[in-house]
C-alpha cells in the first residue's frame, strides 16, 4: 500500500488521465540529471543490485530502474494538489474497457 492516507483505494483513474501522466512523467525523465542521496531500504537496494548484476547482458543500469519506478510514481500521484491514487490498485485492476493493469484472475 502506498504512503500517505489521503490515496483514493476504491478509485481508479481514467485512462486519458493516466496517458497524460505517462507522458508528463516520460518527458520529466528526460530532462537534466542531479545528483541527490537518498536512503531507501536495503532489500529494495540488494534488489537494485542484484536486478542490475543479473542484467548485465542488457546493460541496464541502477539508475535506470530508479527512474522507472518514479515514472510509475509519479503516474499514480501526478503533481502536488492533484488527485492521488495507489499504484499498487492502479497497476493490478481490471479495468473493462481500459486494458490497464492486470487482471486480478488467479
Amino acid at each position: 500500500m502506498a504512503v500517505g492516507g489521503d490515496d483514493n483505494l476504491g478509485k481508479l483513474p481514467s485512462k486519458g488521465l493516466l496517458l497524460e501522466r505517462q507522458r508528463e512523467a516520460e518527458a520529466k525523465a528526460k530532462s537534466k540529471t542531479t545528483t541527490v542521496t537518498l536512503r531507501i531500504p536495503v532489500e529494495l537496494n540488494d534488489w537494485l543490485d542484484e536486478y542490475r548484476h543479473l542484467s548485465y547482458p542488457q546493460r541496464i543500469e541502477k539508475q535506470a530502474l530508479v527512474v522507472e519506478g518514479l515514472r510509475l510514481l509519479y503516474m499514480a500521484r501526478g503533481q502536488p494538489g492533484t488527485e492521488a491514487f495507489n499504484l499498487e490498485e492502479v497497476l493490478l485492476a481490471k479495468v473493462p474497457g481500459r486494458g490497464l493493469g492486470k487482471s486480478k484472475r488467479k
